[in-house]
């Protein structure tokens, strides 16, 4: 079984640059008007190759300043490399440098995060063979692997504000209505939801995430 695990990167940050499955991708900014280069010596799936990188998206924004492109695009640059890349996997997923799934079965149970320093010695705790083989035994009884749902004081629409221009949620809700007409009756989720995944890895069957990318990018 292949699987293959996308982790996008704002900044150099320990990693398992041995893993057979695990891959880093860079998205460059976090923050607004930020902009960290990557280390040259590291790996990044989306840097200096001959494939279409995160920046071919440039001309969608030429009216805004690189800084807020970067932004904007977050941790898309990772699923718009898959998008364009479409590297080859059974099962396949996509999250964030410093997030994982817990995935050894003597670990805490039912709990939503667990911290670790960030040292690289704890980074090669992840991405292991032996990680691997609990993955293919989910996926024998599950569609989907992804982390524990949690409450938050305000909804889905008052968490997003909090960090990001009111513009790019506009514009969010704008293309889902006239993309996706079926949805329209689901918008009040947005408004009225208190309990969702956050902080996602998702990991999936093959079609399933390509067709999610392909119905998501549109926007």
């Amino acid at each position: 079984m292949s699987i293959g695990v996308y982790n996008h990167f704002h900044k150099n940050f320990p990693f398992n640059w041995n893993s057979k499955w695990l891959f880093a991708t860079y998205a460059g900014g976090k923050e607004p008007f930020t902009w960290h280069s990557p280390d040259e010596s590291k790996k990044y799936l989306n840097v200096n190759r001959d494939t279409e990188t995160i920046n071919d998206l440039r001309h969608y924004y030429s009216r805004t300043t690189e800084d807020n492109f970067l932004k904007a695009m977050g941790i898309l640059a990772t699923e718009y490399w898959l998008f364009k890349n479409t590297p080859s996997h059974d099962y396949i997923g996509a999250g964030s440098y410093r997030r994982y799934l817990l995935l050894d079965p003597n670990g805490p149970k039912n709990v939503a995060k667990v911290s670790l320093t960030a040292t690289q010695e704890n980074a090669e705790r992840f991405g292991t063979d032996e990680h691997q083989e609990i993955i293919s035994e989910y996926f024998k009884t599950c569609d989907v692997i992804t982390n524990h749902s949690i409450a938050i004081p305000q909804s889905v629409e008052e968490q997003y504000l909090m960090y990001e221009p009111r513009e790019y949620w506009d514009l969010f809700k704008l293309a889902l209505n006239e993309l996706y007409p079926k949805y329209r009756n689901h918008m009040p989720w947005f408004t009225h939801t208190t309990l969702l995944i956050l902080k996602q890895l998702i990991l999936c069957g093959e079609s399933f995430f390509y067709n999610m990318l392909m119905s998501f990018l549109e926007l």
